[in-house]
Protein backbone atom coordinates (compact mmCIF):
# COMPACT_ATOMS: atom_id res chain seq x y z
CA UNK A 1 0.00 0.00 0.00
CA UNK A 2 1.41 3.23 -1.14
CA UNK A 3 0.94 6.35 1.83
CA UNK A 4 1.31 9.82 1.74
CA UNK A 5 3.82 10.92 4.33
CA UNK A 6 1.77 14.29 4.55
CA UNK A 7 -1.21 13.12 5.13
CA UNK A 8 -1.60 9.55 6.09
CA UNK A 9 -3.47 8.46 3.72
CA UNK A 10 -3.59 5.11 1.40
CA UNK A 11 -3.46 5.81 -2.03
CA UNK A 12 -3.45 4.05 -5.12
CA UNK A 13 -1.24 6.24 -7.11
CA UNK A 14 1.67 8.61 -5.04
CA UNK A 15 4.52 10.11 -6.57
CA UNK A 16 7.67 8.73 -4.95
CA UNK A 17 9.00 11.97 -3.45
CA UNK A 18 5.53 11.34 -1.44
CA UNK A 19 5.61 8.12 -0.52
CA UNK A 20 6.04 7.59 3.31
CA UNK A 21 9.12 4.73 3.75
CA UNK A 22 9.38 4.55 7.22
CA UNK A 23 7.22 3.58 10.30
CA UNK A 24 8.11 3.60 14.19
CA UNK A 25 7.43 0.13 15.45
CA UNK A 26 6.83 -0.16 19.16
CA UNK A 27 6.68 -3.70 19.32
CA UNK A 28 6.67 -6.72 22.53
CA UNK A 29 9.40 -8.84 21.36
CA UNK A 30 8.51 -12.15 20.77
CA UNK A 31 11.26 -15.04 19.62
CA UNK A 32 8.58 -15.77 16.77
CA UNK A 33 10.13 -13.29 14.77
CA UNK A 34 13.22 -10.72 14.60
CA UNK A 35 10.51 -7.53 12.70
CA UNK A 36 7.30 -8.03 14.50
CA UNK A 37 5.70 -8.38 17.92
CA UNK A 38 3.13 -9.76 19.68
CA UNK A 39 0.24 -8.04 21.41
CA UNK A 40 0.10 -8.24 25.19
CA UNK A 41 -3.18 -10.10 25.16
CA UNK A 42 -2.07 -12.83 23.00
CA UNK A 43 -1.38 -15.23 25.84
CA UNK A 44 -4.62 -14.56 27.82
CA UNK A 45 -6.58 -14.90 24.27
CA UNK A 46 -8.38 -18.29 25.91
CA UNK A 47 -9.28 -16.27 28.89
CA UNK A 48 -11.00 -13.17 26.47
CA UNK A 49 -12.55 -16.09 24.48
CA UNK A 50 -14.32 -17.83 27.84
CA UNK A 51 -15.18 -14.16 29.22
CA UNK A 52 -17.15 -13.34 26.34
CA UNK A 53 -18.71 -17.04 25.77
CA UNK A 54 -19.29 -17.39 29.64
CA UNK A 55 -21.47 -14.02 28.79
CA UNK A 56 -23.22 -15.13 25.78
CA UNK A 57 -24.30 -18.32 28.12
CA UNK A 58 -25.65 -16.00 30.85
CA UNK A 59 -27.74 -13.74 28.58
CA UNK A 60 -29.42 -16.72 26.22
CA UNK A 61 -30.43 -17.49 30.20
CA UNK A 62 -32.91 -14.81 30.59
CA UNK A 63 -33.95 -15.26 26.50
CA UNK A 64 -34.48 -19.06 26.48
CA UNK A 65 -34.96 -19.70 29.84
CA UNK A 66 -38.14 -22.46 29.43
CA UNK A 67 -37.65 -24.84 32.31
CA UNK A 68 -40.61 -24.30 34.86
CA UNK A 69 -39.87 -24.01 38.36
CA UNK A 70 -42.00 -26.82 40.08
CA UNK A 71 -44.05 -29.73 38.43
CA UNK A 72 -47.54 -30.74 40.26
CA UNK A 73 -48.06 -34.60 39.14
CA UNK A 74 -50.79 -37.25 40.34
CA UNK A 75 -50.68 -40.81 41.48
CA UNK A 76 -52.75 -43.43 42.75
CA UNK A 77 -56.44 -43.99 40.75
CA UNK A 78 -55.92 -40.99 38.82
CA UNK A 79 -55.03 -40.13 35.97
CA UNK A 80 -53.91 -36.57 33.69
CA UNK A 81 -56.31 -35.50 31.19
CA UNK A 82 -55.96 -34.46 27.59
CA UNK A 83 -55.98 -30.62 28.54
CA UNK A 84 -52.94 -31.01 31.08
CA UNK A 85 -51.05 -32.83 28.18
CA UNK A 86 -51.48 -30.21 26.13
CA UNK A 87 -50.96 -27.31 28.06
CA UNK A 88 -47.92 -29.06 29.11
CA UNK A 89 -46.44 -29.32 25.41
CA UNK A 90 -47.50 -26.06 24.85
CA UNK A 91 -45.68 -24.72 27.69
CA UNK A 92 -42.34 -26.28 26.97
CA UNK A 93 -42.01 -25.58 23.09
CA UNK A 94 -43.76 -21.87 23.21
CA UNK A 95 -42.89 -20.35 26.69
CA UNK A 96 -40.04 -18.35 26.82
CA UNK A 97 -38.13 -14.95 28.00
CA UNK A 98 -37.55 -13.17 31.14
CA UNK A 99 -41.18 -12.51 31.35
CA UNK A 100 -42.23 -16.22 31.59
CA UNK A 101 -39.64 -16.85 34.47
CA UNK A 102 -40.82 -18.53 37.40
CA UNK A 103 -43.89 -19.49 36.16
CA UNK A 104 -45.82 -23.08 37.97
CA UNK A 105 -47.47 -25.65 35.39
CA UNK A 106 -50.16 -26.90 37.09
CA UNK A 107 -51.90 -30.73 35.80
CA UNK A 108 -54.93 -31.39 36.29
CA UNK A 109 -56.08 -35.69 36.76
CA UNK A 110 -59.31 -36.68 36.68
CA UNK A 111 -60.73 -39.97 38.65
CA UNK A 112 -59.84 -43.45 36.79
CA UNK A 113 -62.80 -45.66 36.75
CA UNK A 114 -61.78 -48.99 38.12
CA UNK A 115 -62.91 -52.05 40.63
CA UNK A 116 -59.70 -53.34 41.79
CA UNK A 117 -57.88 -50.15 43.27
CA UNK A 118 -60.70 -48.58 44.21
CA UNK A 119 -58.72 -48.58 47.98
CA UNK A 120 -55.39 -46.16 46.89
CA UNK A 121 -56.07 -42.85 47.12
CA UNK A 122 -54.77 -39.67 45.13
CA UNK A 123 -52.13 -37.71 45.55
CA UNK A 124 -50.77 -34.69 44.11
CA UNK A 125 -47.05 -34.23 44.37
CA UNK A 126 -44.95 -31.10 43.80
CA UNK A 127 -41.60 -31.43 42.63
CA UNK A 128 -38.48 -28.89 41.69
CA UNK A 129 -36.93 -29.05 38.58
CA UNK A 130 -34.05 -26.72 38.79
CA UNK A 131 -31.97 -28.93 41.34
CA UNK A 132 -28.75 -28.24 40.81
CA UNK A 133 -29.07 -25.86 37.85
CA UNK A 134 -27.73 -21.80 38.51
CA UNK A 135 -31.02 -19.30 38.39
CA UNK A 136 -28.79 -16.74 37.08
CA UNK A 137 -25.02 -15.15 36.66
CA UNK A 138 -23.29 -18.55 36.22
CA UNK A 139 -19.51 -18.67 35.94
CA UNK A 140 -19.09 -15.82 38.68
CA UNK A 141 -15.78 -17.23 39.80
CA UNK A 142 -14.79 -17.94 36.09
CA UNK A 143 -15.17 -14.28 34.82
CA UNK A 144 -13.15 -13.12 38.07
CA UNK A 145 -10.11 -15.35 37.39
CA UNK A 146 -10.31 -14.57 33.51
CA UNK A 147 -10.26 -10.52 34.49
CA UNK A 148 -7.26 -11.52 36.84
CA UNK A 149 -5.39 -13.41 34.15
CA UNK A 150 -6.20 -10.53 31.52
CA UNK A 151 -4.56 -7.72 34.04
CA UNK A 152 -1.69 -9.66 34.80
CA UNK A 153 -0.82 -9.89 31.44
CA UNK A 154 -0.64 -6.01 31.61
CA UNK A 155 0.46 -5.04 35.00
CA UNK A 156 -2.17 -3.50 36.25
CA UNK A 157 -3.79 -4.04 39.66
CA UNK A 158 -7.35 -3.90 40.49
CA UNK A 159 -7.14 -0.32 41.44
CA UNK A 160 -6.62 1.00 38.33
CA UNK A 161 -9.88 -0.92 37.05
CA UNK A 162 -11.71 0.82 40.28
CA UNK A 163 -12.05 -2.43 41.40
CA UNK A 164 -11.44 -1.94 45.54
CA UNK A 165 -13.78 -4.78 47.13
CA UNK A 166 -10.76 -6.28 49.13
CA UNK A 167 -8.23 -3.54 48.73
CA UNK A 168 -7.99 -0.98 51.80
CA UNK A 169 -6.07 2.11 51.73
CA UNK A 170 -2.42 1.35 52.29
CA UNK A 171 -2.67 -1.83 49.75
CA UNK A 172 -4.50 0.54 47.26
CA UNK A 173 -1.29 2.87 47.75
CA UNK A 174 1.23 -0.18 47.76
CA UNK A 175 -0.73 -1.33 44.32
CA UNK A 176 -0.33 2.06 42.77
CA UNK A 177 3.09 2.68 43.68
CA UNK A 178 4.76 -1.08 42.16
CA UNK A 179 2.48 -0.38 39.00
CA UNK A 180 3.71 2.96 38.52
CA UNK A 181 7.37 2.05 38.87
CA UNK A 182 7.60 -1.28 37.74
CA UNK A 183 5.03 -0.98 34.75
CA UNK A 184 4.26 2.43 34.00
CA UNK A 185 7.60 4.20 34.04
CA UNK A 186 9.63 1.92 32.22
CA UNK A 187 7.17 2.11 29.14
CA UNK A 188 7.39 6.02 29.20
CA UNK A 189 10.83 6.09 29.46
CA UNK A 190 11.10 3.47 26.26
CA UNK A 191 9.03 5.38 24.57
CA UNK A 192 10.63 8.69 25.04
CA UNK A 193 14.33 7.45 23.86
CA UNK A 194 12.76 6.11 20.79
CA UNK A 195 11.01 9.49 20.00
CA UNK A 196 13.79 11.48 21.29
CA UNK A 197 16.15 9.32 18.54
CA UNK A 198 14.21 9.31 15.72
CA UNK A 199 11.52 12.12 15.02
CA UNK A 200 12.72 14.40 17.68
CA UNK A 201 16.46 13.94 16.39
CA UNK A 202 15.32 15.05 13.20
CA UNK A 203 14.62 18.94 14.41
CA UNK A 204 18.37 19.49 15.46
CA UNK A 205 17.28 20.87 18.95
CA UNK A 206 20.60 20.08 21.18
CA UNK A 207 19.24 21.61 23.87
CA UNK A 208 15.85 20.21 23.95
CA UNK A 209 14.58 16.71 24.86
CA UNK A 210 10.86 15.29 24.91
CA UNK A 211 9.77 13.91 28.26
CA UNK A 212 6.23 12.97 29.32
CA UNK A 213 4.37 14.07 32.08
CA UNK A 214 5.11 11.59 34.80
CA UNK A 215 2.16 10.04 36.57
CA UNK A 216 1.94 11.22 40.36
CA UNK A 217 2.08 8.64 43.04
CA UNK A 218 2.12 10.09 46.34
CA UNK A 219 -0.95 12.68 47.26
CA UNK A 220 -1.71 15.89 49.44
CA UNK A 221 -1.42 14.27 52.83
CA UNK A 222 1.97 12.98 51.96
CA UNK A 223 3.61 15.22 50.63
CA UNK A 224 2.19 17.31 54.22
CA UNK A 225 3.58 14.79 56.05
CA UNK A 226 6.70 14.67 54.43
CA UNK A 227 7.32 18.38 54.72
CA UNK A 228 6.09 18.66 58.04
Amino acid sequence: RLMDYKTGKIETKLQLSNRATEIIHFKVYSPKSSYYGVPRYESTAPAITGRRFSSIRDMSFFENDAVPRIIFTVTGGARVDTESIDRLTKFLTTTKGAKNASRALVIQAEEKKSIINRENKSTIGIHPLTVGVQEDASFLKYKEACDEEIREAFGLSKVFYGISEDINRASAVISRTATVNQILLPELKRYEYRLNNTIFKEFNLSRAIFRFIQPKITDIAQDAEIMR
